[in-house]
């Protein structure tokens, strides 16, 4: 007995088909890549805190007057944060209920022009920042970012609101 042995080829029509569909599967993908870099979102001071993920420590750090700005988290991780600030200058109530001037102190020689801090109770650094000729009150918890034409107001506002929370027994 003889068996026929046939050999089975792709025919012309079948690898233009399969060429076609990878071609057009990798348009797909490479353009879904590239609509997720321009998706990105560019941090501000009015939405720094969308920054903070879930219930983990992270800090905010910029240096070089403020264009290069990095997300470390609790593992030190490091992330570059793609930022529009210009210079910032931030500030907080002293003992005396006056505005002090922050300073953030340096990282491997490079002066360190904004620091903020997001806590794993889902609070933040509280403080005023001045950008340009806005201030942002930026609360620790509850309230939202809120932008002011002076320091003066945006101090105001913070000493308002000191008395949200005066003692132990408010956390009952």
């Amino acid at each position: 007995m003889s068996e026929k042995v046939t050999r089975r080829a792709f025919t012309l029509l079948e690898l233009i088909i399969v060429i076609f569909l990878l071609s057009l599967l990798s348009f797909f993908v490479v353009g879904n890549i590239k609509k997720e870099t321009i998706k990105k979102k560019v941090v501000s001071i009015a939405n720094i805190k969308s920054l903070q993920k879930g219930n983990n420590y992270s800090e905010l750090i910029c240096i070089k007057e403020c264009r290069e700005c990095f997300l470390i988290d609790k593992d030190l991780k490091v992330k570059k944060v793609k930022a529009n600030f210009q210079i910032l200058k931030a500030y907080i109530l002293d003992d005396t209920n006056q505005p002090a001037e922050l300073e953030f102190g340096r990282i491997n020689d490079e002066r360190v022009c904004f620091r903020f801090i997001f806590f794993p109770n889902g609070s933040t650094s509280k403080m005023v920042i001045q950008e340009g000729e806005k201030f942002y009150y930026i609360p620790s918890f509850f309230d939202k970012i809120k932008s002011f034409n002076s320091l003066s107001d945006a101090m105001d506002y913070w000493r308002e609101n000191i008395s949200l929370v005066k003692g132990e027994g408010d956390f009952y």
